[in-house]
């Protein structure tokens, strides 16, 4: 869980990884329905996710010393407080909307899961070829969702399997990762109402793939 304040210094922390993972961008406003679970996990998911996924809280900051006059606090890792802006929020927002085709934020929690890319010959570290986009209180209204953590617990557990699976089979090379195999085993373990997954999946208002502009 790491709270760095626009996509350049995603970029940044990206460079440092050098294992193929998955990329979690999380959009939750702390005025969100369901933000008090979102915000009260951080914590518990960072210690979770180690090296098979990084999850990005969008908005959020260590510090911004001074940059935005509309700054709240909330809790983070370890028990430091980090500071949150709206201002901040809508400014990355507009930078991944330069980067994506399709994508509006819809206002509400969301995630868009993306594999990083460690092809040298890579512009970015971020991979938005076939981005996937889940929102969140669209699958917990229709009962796709048991809950944010638990279908965040999933995930994390599924990154885990398919970064595992990849190197017993020693078939771990750039990009290999697939986000969307991770997504549908997380549904298959989160599956309240025990929906087909695919049918789930076709709910375009709650999951959507999509290629970058």
């Amino acid at each position: 869980m790491y709270p760095i304040t626009n996509l350049e210094g995603i970029e940044k922390q990206e460079q440092k990884i050098e294992n193929d993972h998955v990329i979690i961008l999380l959009f939750a406003k702390p005025q969100d329905k369901n933000a008090d679970e979102i915000i009260g996990s951080f914590n518990y998911f960072h210690k979770l996710s180690k090296d098979y996924c990084s999850i990005y809280p969008i908005g959020y900051s260590y510090g911004f010393n001074g940059m935005y006059s509309d700054v709240k606090e909330v809790l983070g890792v370890d028990n430091k407080r980090w500071q949150y802006s709206d201002e901040c929020f809508i400014s990355v927002c507009n930078q991944i909307q330069k980067r994506l085709k399709n994508w509006r934020y819809s206002c509400e929690p969301e995630l868009i899961i993306l594999k990083n890319s460690t092809d040298e010959k890579s512009k970015s570290r971020l991979n938005f070829r076939g981005y996937n986009y889940i929102d969140i209180n669209r699958g917990i209204n229709e009962g796709y969702l048991r809950s944010y953590s638990n279908f965040m617990e999933n995930i994390i557990k599924a990154c885990e399997y398919e970064t595992d699976n990849l190197k017993a089979m020693e078939r771990v090379r750039k990009n290999n990762i697939s986000c969307r195999n991770i997504i549908e085993r997380a549904l298959k373990e989160d599956n309240t109402l025990q929906k087909s997954v695919k049918k789930i999946l076709k709910d375009i208002n709650f999951f959507r793939s999509y290629k970058a502009a």
